[in-house]
């Protein structure tokens, strides 16, 4: 057989691991600082927004694909015992 294969176990921890680094992510933030730029002081506090924006969105996409590695795998038993048991 060419390629490789993921048995149901390698993408839970897979699953376990995108999740966790959601989460690590997640729970790294802090509030902005009160920063001093002088002139572009508004302009860094918009730039902090945007890049917390993003982050967000990042934690959320490792979660939602920790989600979807999870689901696969129960796929992938519910699958193997279909074609084992001849369901």
């Amino acid at each position: 057989m060419a390629g490789f294969e993921a048995g149901p176990a390698a993408l839970e921890r897979l699953a376990s691991t995108l999740r966790a680094s959601g989460d690590a992510l997640d729970n790294s933030g802090a509030e902005i600082p009160a920063l001093r730029a002088g002139a572009v002081t508004d302009a860094v506090h918009a730039a902090f927004a945007v890049l917390c924006e993003s982050v967000v969105e990042v934690v959320a996409a490792f979660t939602s694909a920790g989600d979807a590695v999870s689901d696969s795998a129960k796929t992938y038993v519910t699958t193997d015992q279909d074609q084992t048991f001849g369901h």
